[in-house]
Parts: structure tokens; sequence; C-alpha cells
């Protein structure tokens, strides 16, 4: 699995492939979301038989699939063309919680 911080995937988000799954520490990155790693894994990752040992092990849940990030940033920088860093992170938060985008 790959490791980035949040500033690092909203850069490189269109990159990835489009299975592609982001895992995190939830209490962690509630508390710290520029600072808590990210871990991207691709679709032959989670088919993996240990995958969900691996994930478990680690405290990590699921956080977002690929296209759901690419959206959370896409529509927060089309309604907020000046977002910064930490709104973008704020916004990611309120989609993870309520399952919406931030008015």
């Amino acid at each position: 699995m790959r490791t980035v911080l949040f500033k690092e995937l909203v850069e490189v988000i269109h990159e990835l492939p489009h299975a592609t799954g982001i895992y995190t520490d939830m209490d962690k990155w509630r508390d710290s979301p520029l600072v808590t790693p990210l871990y991207l894994a691709g679709k032959e990752e989670e088919e993996e038989e240990d995958f969900d040992e691996q994930i478990e092990a680690r405290g990590l849940r699921n956080f977002f699939r690929k296209a759901q990030f690419e959206d959370v940033v896409k529509v927060e920088r089309r309604k907020h063309p000046a977002c910064t860093i930490d709104e973008l992170a704020a916004a990611a938060m309120y989609y993870h919680h309520y399952d919406d985008f931030r008015p």
C-alpha cells in the first residue's frame, strides 16, 4: 500500500487507478487530517486473502473510494475556487460524516 498525506492525495487523485481505495485511522484523521497517513490500495491489493486482516491490524477503515474523494475535491473547488487545503479537508470530513457535500 502506498502512503500519502492529505495534500499529496489532493494533488495526485486524478492519476490513481479508478478502483483505488483510501484507508486511514479515522480517529487520528478527525483530530489531524493534514498529517494523518492515508493508505492507498489498488483492486488487486484489496482482493488479497489477508487484506482485511492487514487493515484491521493497522487500525484502518475505508475512508473513501477514489471517485468519491475526487468528487469532494471537484465540488468544493467549484463552490469555492480559492479554497485552501484546510477547507478541502473540512469538505472531506463533512462528506464522510454526512454523505453529502458541504454547503
